[in-house]
C-alpha cells in the first residue's frame, strides 16, 4: 500500500517557526450554541487568517476553530500572534445580544518541518517539531502566548516592547521535556497563568523512543481507574511480552497532572528483597537517606500526606515485593500501579489484564487498507520502519504480514522481534522459519531484560512464575489448538486442583479469556500454547496419556454433534463443531499416529458428515481421503464403521453432483446395513437413493425408494425423517409437473417440522415451497418461502444451503427486468460461496448471471465487491442497494 501523502521535491525540510492557534472550550461552546455559533467562527477565522496575512505567514490548514500556520522568520510569527490576541480581545463578541467571553490559545515553536502533499492536492507539514509546537498550544491558557525555548533564543532582536515570562521546564505529553515562556505586550490583556502542564520536575520519566501503539483504550481506563478515590493498588497482570510495562509508563504520563506531587517509575531488579524495593523507591524520589532510621521509614515519611503515584515494575519475588506494598498501602494519598507476573492477592487490589493486540481475521477478501487497520499488524509496520526506512503494506506482502501477527497471537514483543526481520526477509519466509521454539525471534538489543531478548525466554520467564501444579496444567492444555472451555478442561486433562490451577493461570493472564453468549471460553496464545506443548512432549508417559484422552474426547464429542442433526439441538451442536474444527483434525491424526486407524475412520466419518451439513465441501473431501486412506490400511475394517463411511461418501458425492457413483456408495451401504439390520440407517440410504434417482430424472424408482424409506422410518419411529421424505416425495410431483400435490406434501412437511424443531428440514422444504411458487408464477410467495429458508440456512451456519437461497432470490428477482441490480447482487453473492466452497453449483448461478438483462459494466462493479467482500458479510451485501461494501452483516 502507497503511503497516503508524498513528499514535495522542492521543499522536502525547512527550518520554520511552526505556530498552533485554538479557541479555548471551543467544544462547549459549539455544543451550547450550535448553529448561532458559525457566525462567531467565521468572524474568528476571518481575523486569525487576516493577521497572518500581516505578517507573510502561510496557513497550512484549518480544521474547525484550529489554525496551523507556518512562519519563515521567528519574530513575524510573534509579531502575527501579539495581534492576533489583540483583534480578538478588541472584538465584542455576542450571540443574540448576549456577551461571549472568547479567548484563544497560541502556541510557537521554531524548528524543522518536512512539507508533503496529500492525495487531494493539500498541501501539509508533517515531524516531531510540528507535534511539539501542537502541545504547547496546549499547554496556553485562553489569551496566552506561548513560546519554546528554541522560539524564544531565537529572537535576539525582536521590539523592545515585548515582555517574556519565563514559566520554567514542563512536560508535554508525547514530545517530553521543554522550557516554556509567554510573551505579551503592553496594551494586551495578558493572561499571566503558569502553563497547563505538569511540570517537568514532578517525575523521573523520560520520552519513549518508540511509538505506542493500540492502547487507546486501556489508557483510558486505567486513568480512569486511578481517578477513584478508592482505589490506590492497581496491578497489570499478562505473559512476558504483552507490554505492560511500556503501557505503564504511557499511563503514568497520562496522568502527571493528577498528582501535584509527582509520578516516579520504580524499576526494581530481577532479584530484590523488601528492603531493596525502598531502596528503589528512594533512589527514584531522590530522597537523602540518613543513616539513624530505618530506609523504610524514611521513603513511608516521605510519602505521607503527598499525593504521589508509584510505577513500579517488577520481575522477581512477590513475597518480598508483597510486605513492601502492604506497607506503601498504609500511606495516604499514595496510590501504586504495579507491574508483575501475577496478583498479589491483596484486598486492596484491583487487577486489570494487558491482552495482546487485535489481529486480522484469518479469512479471504481483506484488502492491505482493511488489514494496515489492525492494531497488530501496524505496530508490525512501524517497528519494520525503523530497519527499512518506507516499507509498506501491499496487496503482494498483506495476507503474510496478517498470518505472521495471527501466529504471534499479537504479542508486542514476538511483533518487536520480527520486525527486523522484515527489512531483510519476505513475510512469507519468515514464516516458514517461525518453528515451535521461534529461535528465529531474538535481539541483541542491550536495552531489552535478558529475558525478553527472544520470545522463547521470555515465556520460559512466565513459566518460572508459576507454581509446579499449574505449570504441569499448562502443558497439558497445549494439547488443546484453540480455545476450550473448564468441561474441555476436566475431561483432557489430569489436575487434582483443575480449578485453582486454571485460576492461576487466568490470573497471571496465561490463559486468555473469551466470552461467548452459550459459553464461558478460555485459549493459550499461540506461542504460549507451542511452548506448553513441546513441555508436555518432554514427558512421552504424560503425552501419550493426554493425547488418548483428548482425541477419545473430541471423538465422543463429533459423534454427539452427528446424533443431533435435524433435531432442536442442531444448531448449537454445529456451532461447536466449527469452534473445534481444529481439534478434531488434531485428534484425528492421534488416532492416525498412533495406528489406532478403526477410530480414525470413525472420526473421520463423522467429520464428513458434520462439515457437509456446514458446507464445508474442501473440508470435507480432505476428512474423506484420510478416513479411505485408513480404511485401506485395516484389514478387515468393522462392518459398522464401512457402511457408514460409504453413506457419508456417497452422501459427498451426491453433493458435488456425481450421481453415478453416489448410487454405487448408497447401495453399498445399503447392503451392509441389511446385514446389520440397523433399520433406521437402511431408511436413510433409501431416502439417498431416492434423492440421486430424483437428480437422475428417474422418478418412478425415486418415489418407489421414498416410499421404502418413509415405510422404514415409521417402523424406526422417526417423526423427524418421515416429514423430510414426504418433502422429498413433493419433490417427485414437483418435477412432473403436479404443483397442487407438491405443495400439499410440502407444506404438511413443513407443519411436522415446525412442531418437531427440525431447523435443518424447515430450511429445505421452505425452498422447496419457494420453487413451487416460482413455478406457479406467484412470485412474492416464492420470495417469501426464499427469504424464510435463508434466515434458517444463517441460522445453522450451512454456507451452502445459505448460497442456495440467494440464488433462488436472485432467480426470482431477474423475472421483473426493473429489479435486475438487485438480482445480481445476490446471485454473485451466490457465486462466491459457491466458488469458495467448492460446489459445482456455481456453474448454475453462472448461467443465471449471463441470462441477466444487466449492462456489463454495472455487473462487472459488482462482481468485484462480491469478490472482495468476506463471506460473512454477502449476505449484508446482497440485500443492500448501494455499491459499498458493507462494515457489518449476518454471518454465513
Amino acid at each position: 500500500m502507497q503511503n497516503d501523502y508524498s513528499r514535495s521535491p522542492a521543499l522536502s525540510r525547512e527550518n520554520l517557526t511552526l505556530v498552533f492557534t485554538d479557541i479555548q472550550g471551543y467544544s462547549e461552546l459549539t455544543a451550547r450554541y450550535r448553529a448561532s455559533f458559525r457566525p462567531i467562527l467565521e468572524r474568528h477565522n476571518a481575523l486569525v487568517r487576516a493577521c497572518a496575512q500581516n505578517h507573510g505567514g502561510r496557513e497550512v490548514k484549518v480544521i474547525g476553530d484550529a489554525f496551523f500556520l507556518v512562519f519563515a522568520n521567528p519574530i513575524e510569527a510573534v509579531a502575527f500572534a501579539l495581534e492576533a490576541q489583540g483583534a480578538i480581545q478588541m472584538e465584542a463578541w455576542q450571540i443574540e445580544g448576549e456577551p461571549i467571553d472568547l479567548r484563544i490559545r497560541i502556541g510557537i515553536h521554531t524548528g524543522e518541518a518536512e512539507e508533503i502533499t496529500h492525495p487531494d492536492g493539500q498541501a501539509d507539514y508533517i515531524g516531531a517539531d510540528v507535534n511539539r509546537a501542537s502541545r504547547v498550544c496546549s499547554a496556553a491558557h485562553g489569551g496566552q502566548i506561548l513560546l519554546s525555548e528554541t522560539t524564544y533564543t531565537a529572537l535576539s532582536h525582536c521590539p523592545t516592547h515585548w515582555e517574556f515570562r519565563n514559566w520554567g521546564v514542563y512536560w508535554l505529553k508525547g514530545v517530553g521535556q521543554e522550557r516554556l515562556y509567554q510573551v505579551y505586550e503592553e496594551g494586551l490583556q495578558a493572561v499571566l497563568l503558569p502553563p497547563n502542564a505538569p511540570r517537568a520536575g514532578a517525575h523521573n520519566l523520560t520520552l519513549a523512543e518508540t511509538a505506542l501503539i493500540g492502547r487507546d483504550r486501556e489508557i483510558r481506563d486505567l486513568t480512569a481507574m486511578l481517578a477513584q478515590p478508592h482505589i490506590h493498588l492497581v496491578t497489570l497482570v499478562g505473559p512476558s511480552g504483552v507490554g505492560k510495562s511500556r503501557l505503564a509508563v504511557a499511563v503514568a504520563e497520562a496522568v502527571l497532572e493528577q498528582f501535584p506531587d509527582g509520578v516516579w517509575l520504580v524499576n526494581l531488579p530481577e532479584t530484590y528483597t523488601t528492603e531493596s524495593v525502598f531502596q528503589s523507591i528512594a533512589q527514584a524520589l531522590s530522597l537523602a537517606v540518613r543513616g539513624d532510621r530505618p530506609l523504610s521509614e524514611q521513603v513511608l515519611a516521605h510519602l505521607e500526606g503527598r499525593s504521589v503515584l508509584l510505577v513500579i515494575d517488577s520481575a522477581g519475588s512477590t513475597e518480598a515485593l508483597l510486605q513492601a506494598i502492604r506497607q506503601l498501602l498504609g500511606v495516604s494519598k499514595l496510590k501504586i500501579l504495579l507491574c508483575h507476573t501475577g496478583p498479589l492477592h491483596l484486598r486492596a487490589e484491583h487487577l486489570y489484564e494487558v491482552k495482546p493486540l487485535a489481529v486480522p481475521p484469518a479469512r479471504e477478501g481483506l484488502t492491505p487498507q482493511q488489514i494496515a487497520q489492525y492494531p497488530s499488524v501496524q505496530l508490525l509496520l512501524e517497528r519494520v520502519r525503523h530497519y527499512k526506512n518506507g516499507y509498506a503494506i501491499s496487496a503482494e506482502n498483506a495476507p503474510a504480514l496478517a498470518a505472521l501477527c495471527r501466529h504471534l497471537d499479537g504479542l508486542p514483543l514476538g511483533i518487536e522481534l520480527a520486525a527486523p526481520r522484515l527489512a531483510v526477509m519476505m513475510p512469507q519466509e519468515v514464516l516458514k522459519r517461525l518453528d515451535e521454539r521461534f529461535q528465529i525471534l531474538q535481539s541483541r538489543n542491550p536495552d531489552m531484560p535478558d529475558r525478553q531478548r527472544t520470545l522463547l525466554g521470555a515465556i520460559e520467564w512466565s513459566y518460572s512464575q508459576l507454581t509446579e501444579s499449574a505449570r504441569e496444567l499448562l502443558c497439558q492444555l497445549g494439547m488443546f489448538a484453540g480455545s476450550f472451555t473448564l468441561t474441555d478442561a476436566e475431561a483432557v486433562c489430569e489436575s487434582f486442583m483443575l480449578v485453582e490451577d486454571l485460576l492461576e493461570l487466568r490470573q497471571h493472564a496465561l490463559v486468555i479469556e473469551e466470552h461467548q453468549k452459550d459459553a464461558q471460553l478460555f485459549r493459550l496464545l499461540n506461542p504460549l500454547r507451542l511452548f506448553a506443548r513441546n513441555r508436555l512432549r518432554e514427558h512421552p508417559e504424560l503425552h501419550a496419556q493426554v493425547s488418548q484422552r483428548y482425541a477419545h474426547y473430541f471423538l465422543q464429542m463429533a459423534l454427539q454433534a452427528g446424533r443431533q442433526i435435524r433435531t432442536p439441538h442442531e444448531m448449537e451442536a454445529l456451532r461447536l463443531v466449527e469452534r473445534h474444527l481444529e481439534d478434531f483434525q488434531q485428534a484425528l491424526g492421534v488416532f492416525e499416529q498412533g495406528g489406532d486407524l478403526n477410530h480414525a475412520v470413525q472420526l473421520a466419518t463423522a467429520l464428513i458428515k458434520l462439515t457437509t451439513r456446514l458446507g464445508l465441501l474442501y473440508s470435507a473431501h480432505r476428512s474423506l481421503e484420510r478416513a479411505l486412506h485408513s480404511l485401506a490400511q485395516i484389514g478387515s475394517p468393522p462392518a459398522e464403521i464401512q457402511a457408514d463411511l460409504l453413506m457419508e461418501h456417497a452422501g459427498l458425492l451426491y453433493e458435488t453432483h456425481d450421481w453415478e457413483h453416489a448410487w454405487q456408495r448408497a447401495e453399498q451401504a445399503l447392503v451392509l446395513y441389511e446385514q446389520l439390520n440397523r433399520r433406521a440407517e437402511q431408511a436413510q440410504a433409501h431416502n439417498l437413493l431416492g434423492l440421486i434417482a430424483l437428480r437422475r430424472c428417474d422418478y418412478e424408482n425415486a418415489t418407489r425408494q421414498f416410499e421404502l424409506a418413509l415405510q422404514a422410518f415409521e417402523e424406526a419411529r422417526q417423526p423427524v425423517w418421515q416429514a423430510a421424505v414426504r418433502n422429498n416425495l413433493g419433490l417427485v410431483a414437483y418435477e412432473t409437473g403436479d404443483y397442487d400435490l407438491a405443495e400439499a406434501q410440502i407444506s404438511e412437511a413443513v407443519q411436522q417440522q415446525r412442531r418437531l424443531g427440525d431447523m435443518r428440514g424447515l430450511a429445505e422444504s421452505l425452498t422447496n415451497l419457494g420453487a413451487v411458487s416460482f413455478l406457479k408464477e406467484d412470485y412474492e410467495s416464492a420470495l417469501r418461502h426464499f427469504s424464510d429458508a435463508l434466515r434458517y440456512e444463517i441460522e445453522l451456519n450451512d454456507r451452502i444451503g445459505v448460497a442456495r437461497c440467494l440464488c433462488n432470490l436472485g432467480e426470482t428477482l431477474m423475472q421483473n427486468p426493473e429489479q435486475a441490480r438487485q438480482a445480481a447482487r445476490y446471485l454473485l453473492a451466490a457465486e462466491c460461496v459457491f466458488d469458495r466452497y467448492g460446489s459445482p453449483d456455481v456453474a448454475y448461478v453462472r448461467s443465471l448471471l449471463n441470462a441477466l438483462a444487466l449492462d456489463e459494466p454495472t455487473l462487472a462493479q459488482l462482481r468485484a465487491h462480491a469478490l472482495h467482500c468476506p463471506c460473512e458479510e454477502l449476505v449484508y451485501w446482497a440485500q443492500s442497494e448501494s455499491f459499498e461494501e458493507p462494515a457489518d452483516s449476518q454471518t454465513v
